[in-house]
């Protein structure tokens, strides 16, 4: 089951500010392992799933 959050109500149930979320979402921001567990759970989804459609970095960094 997936859940449609706003992300201001994403963000707190996830206990961040909306600020913090909307950098997350915009990869300005990386979050930490801790609050991607949140997310995931909020979400009812499963780590993984928030980690599909991501690039492979090239670069080898």
């Amino acid at each position: 089951m997936r859940k449609r959050l706003s992300q201001s109500k994403l963000a707190e149930l996830v206990e961040i500010s909306t600020d913090s979320m909307t950098k997350i979402e915009n990869a300005n921001q990386t979050p930490s392992a801790f609050i991607i567990f949140d997310i995931a759970n909020a979400l009812e989804i499963p780590i993984e799933e928030l980690f599909r459609g991501i690039p492979k970095r090239t670069d080898g960094k």
